[in-house]
């Protein structure tokens, strides 16, 4: 298995014979994207800055696009109009009308729903669970419908089971994933603490509640991503370093700048 993080909410993951790219935002630009309601001060046409290059990474290999949601930050403009239309986009049920007269071959899943990629006599199994992207119901309500993803690869030698959040806050359903999903080898959180510093609260998880998550799944390693690359993101990922050799000082977390892979 090798992981890298392209950056952001973009990570790819080759596992097996499968390639899967994750909420690909794209644009090399130091102007990345606008934003609108910009989570820090509630402002609309908000230019965010991109704090480091998009590596390198063979675009036209990739196999499956993982979309957790639709949003300007996680599905770009440049990866729209970059990837393959014919490419495989995996996706929420209730986005599929934002991306299917740009790309051919979308499984829209809901919640608690999964699709199954086979190769030869491997299985990547991916189930859609819940992702709560505000503590507040009326503003978990206008950000939309987020899915988290538990990964399973499996082949005759061995079995890999990976949680991704997706952008989430702590909330207490998480303790269903936890018991659907059992054992967890690797945990990816969206990190950035993203807007608690604005309008909306909190969006993404910061220190506190990401320890949270790491405690309640217990996995045999961390990865965290959607932190650093962009300016709207809040909390630096060394303060979560630094709050987290205070729980477990084992090789458990992995802290990765773009473009590094972490190989297993």
């Amino acid at each position: 298995m090798k992981f890298t993080w392209i950056g952001g909410p973009t990570f790819l993951l080759e596992i097996g014979d499968f390639k899967v790219l994750t909420d690909p935002v794209l644009n090399n630009n130091k102007e990345a994207f606008i934003m609108n309601g910009h989570p820090s001060t509630g402002k609309n046409g908000v230019t965010i800055l991109r704090n480091a290059p998009v590596p390198d990474f063979d675009l036209n290999s990739i196999q499956y696009v993982l979309v957790s949601h639709i949003h300007s930050d996680h599905f770009d403009k440049v990866a729209m109009d970059k990837i393959n239309k014919s490419t495989p986009i995996i996706m929420p049920n209730s986005q599929k009308h934002l991306l299917q007269d740009k790309f051919e071959n979308i499984t829209p899943i809901d919640w608690w729903e999964s699709t199954a990629l086979i190769s030869k006599n491997q299985n990547l199994n991916i189930t859609s669970v819940p992702a709560r992207h505000a503590h507040k119901d009326d503003i978990n309500m206008e950000m939309g419908i987020v899915n988290g993803y538990l990964i399973e690869y499996s082949s005759p030698e061995e079995k890999i089971k990976i949680y991704w959040t997706g952008d989430t806050v702590w909330f207490e359903d998480m303790k269903k994933i936890k018991d659907f999903a059992g054992e967890i080898d690797i945990l990816i959180p969206h990190m950035g603490a993203v807007g608690i510093d604005g309008p909306y609260d909190m969006l993404t998880l910061n220190s506190e509640e990401a320890i949270k998550v790491c405690s309640l799944f217990n996995p045999k390693y961390i990865i965290p991503i959607h932190h650093s690359t962009f300016s709207h993101y809040v909390e630096l990922i060394s303060v979560f370093g630094e709050e987290f050799k205070k729980v477990d000082n084992t090789d458990t977390l992995i802290l990765l700048r773009e473009g590094e892979s972490w190989v297993k």
